[in-house]
């Protein structure tokens, strides 16, 4: 019994340290497509301006800033099977190898661009993914959002997806493949914009929920005994 009492102690400790949020942020999205660039037909000809798609993005939080600047964060996924990009575009698939991904959620609090205006910008890349059934590299998935409106109060992660309205300045996705080495003339680009977004946020019990739930069921087969 006195080692299930410290075992509460340090989960009811725990749970002041680690924090409320532990889970999966799930973002369905629409889009259409805007431009398609691929002088080399590696997309087989199958995408073109105006086409229709849907497809999704995941990440999990908490997760620590990298780049822990007053006003930019860079969240790393690294090698996490729930953390990726997928969309379905014209017979292909665009996906991040969801084994060993490789994915950055960056998130700018009013940051100076080129322009000199005040901007937040939020953005999810996927760098290690699939190819496509052809055999052709996929580079790099990219949804990035630009606004002067302020949507956002910092650079915490977000538990939702962002809405579409508050993003004025840009909110696009772009996709780019091809040969790793080549020159940017000779890979293929799409640039699409986004119709809707839906959010879902997949809770799990933080460390400290699953110790008190540990230490209860002992605490039962100690008194069955």
């Amino acid at each position: 019994m006195k080692m299930v009492v410290t075992i509460l102690i340090i989960a009811m400790c725990g749970s002041v340290c680690w924090g409320t949020f532990y889970g999966n942020v799930h973002v369905d999205l629409t889009a259409i497509v805007d431009r398609v660039y691929d002088s080399h037909s590696f997309l087989d000809g199958t995408i073109s301006s105006g086409d229709k798609f849907s497809g999704s993005y995941q990440y999990s939080v908490p997760c620590e800033d990298s780049d822990p600047l007053f006003s930019e964060a860079e969240y790393m996924y690294k090698e996490i099977p729930q953390c990726y990009m997928n969309f379905k575009i014209g017979g292909h698939t665009f996906a991040t190898v969801t084994d060993n991904s490789d994915m950055l959620v960056q998130i700018w609090n009013d940051v100076s661009l080129g322009d000199f205006t005040p901007k937040d910008y939020f953005g999810v890349r996927s760098y290690n993914n699939l190819p496509l059934d052809n055999g052709t590299d996929v580079l790099a998935i990219l949804w990035q959002l630009q606004s002067t409106l302020n949507p956002l109060a910092d650079t915490s992660l977000l538990l939702e997806g962002p809405v579409s309205e508050e993003w004025d300045w840009y909110r696009g996705i772009e996709i780019t493949g091809g040969p790793r080495e080549a020159e940017c003339k000779d890979k293929f680009h799409l640039w699409a914009r986004v119709t809707s977004v839906e959010s879902t946020f997949y809770e799990i019990p933080e460390p400290a929920t699953v110790l008190l739930l540990i230490c209860g069921s002992l605490i039962t087969i100690r008194k069955k005994k």
